[in-house]
């Protein structure tokens, strides 16, 4: 997209706005939209590039530049009503200065943020580093508190007056854990490499709907009149009150659900109709690549006990470790031991006094290999 496409489209998206688009320029509004998806063609670093020099536009030129340009096309003073005609072009030019200063404020603080960062992404735009060890006020657009941080715990305001739903995201980093307790009571406790988009406050009359991605516990207040539902990655998990785990990160072919208190129905976004309902002590898989759901009866302190910093391995591959050693450590691991890869291994660790290569001796002496480290990359070799 070129700067003069911008140009254009900005104008006829003011004459839309203001009802007097032609008929032509209908057709050409229709045409930029087919060529200009805004969800592929934008590039971030270009615009940023580009913009950087919009929010250092003399606006007294700019606007005296575009009294010129009226003077042209129109051969008429601006009198009376012609100073609406105007206005259009001051908009277009207000649009422009505030594009370069969203893009330039608020992507280039996307860029700095640290990876290995906790960050809470407000519903303005903005992103907030979370310090785990230490205190926060969050507030939103209008300045208002919504919610506190105490150390591992984040912990939003239940008695905010507002009836517009909007959302925040908190993303956890590999290597991290948290916990957020949303407005209505509900605890969530964020595995590593983890995110949850979720109402800063629940709509009394709406369902109390979040999105994860990735792997979180559930303790979910009661509430018959509003049920609690977790979409993630194309399954929808309902609940009304209780305690459940689901683990749902990207590049898993199977999304768990544990039971732990309660009853939950688990159901695929696209099929609400057939739903599978487990009970405690159960656990409703979902594959991804076969698309059914099946249930059975499980030790639901393995799939929780990470809540508490445990990482428990019960008759597990060694390929399959690797992921939540990796998720559980900020580590990368590269196997060349092949024969490794299929060994089955059962064993508990402590991430808060076991460190990865802790983990990685112990396994060693069930099956022989070597291993080095080199910051954040650990290689295997038989």
């Amino acid at each position: 997209m070129e700067i003069n496409d911008i140009f254009s489209i900005s104008k006829l998206i003011v004459k839309k706005k203001l009802k007097s688009l032609t008929d032509a320029e209908k057709s050409r509004l229709k045409q930029y939209e087919k060529e200009f998806p805004l969800s592929k063609e934008v590039d971030f670093d270009y615009v940023v590039q580009k913009t950087t020099d919009y929010s250092n536009i003399d606006t007294g030129a700019a606007w005296k530049s575009v009294l010129e340009k009226y003077k042209k096309e129109n051969n008429s003073p601006l009198l009376g009503f012609a100073i609406l005609p105007m206005l259009k072009y001051a908009a277009i030019l207000v649009c422009l200065l505030g594009l370069g200063y969203f893009f330039t404020t608020n992507y280039r603080s996307e860029q700095a943020i640290p990876k290995d960062a906790i960050v809470l992404h407000l519903e303005n735009g903005d992103s907030k580093i979370i310090s785990a060890n230490g205190d926060a006020k969050i507030l939103n657009s209008d300045g208002v508190l919504v919610g506190v941080q105490k150390e591992n715990e984040l912990v939003y305001n239940n008695d905010l007056k507002s009836k517009r739903l909007v959302y925040n995201e908190l993303y956890i980093p590999f290597g991290k854990t948290f916990q957020l307790v949303l407005s209505d009571g509900t605890k969530v406790y964020l595995n590593s490499g983890s995110s949850l988009k979720f109402p800063v406050k629940f709509i009394k009359g709406n369902k109390r709907m979040v999105f994860l991605s990735g792997e979180a516990y559930f303790e979910v207040s009661k509430d018959k009149l509003h049920p609690f539902i977790v979409h993630s990655n194309g399954i929808d998990v309902r609940v009304i009150g209780t305690k459940f785990n689901l683990t749902s990160y990207p590049e898993d072919k199977v999304i768990n659900t544990v039971l732990v208190e309660g009853s939950v129905q688990v159901y695929k976004r696209n099929d609400p109709d057939h739903k599978s309902t487990i009970s405690p002590g159960e656990k409703a898989s979902c594959d991804k690549v076969k698309h059914n759901i099946s249930i059975s009866k499980v030790d639901v302190t393995q799939y929780t006990a990470w809540t508490n910093g445990q990482l428990v391995f019960n008759g597990v591959r060694f390929k399959d470790m690797i992921l939540k050693l990796e998720r559980s450590y900020n580590v990368s691991i590269n196997n060349n031991d092949r024969d490794l890869n299929e060994e089955v291994f059962s064993a508990n660790f402590n991430v808060h006094v076991d460190n990865v290569e802790d983990v990685l001796y112990y396994i060693s002496k069930s099956h022989p290999f070597r291993f080095t480290r080199t910051g954040n990359k650990i290689v295997i070799n038989k």
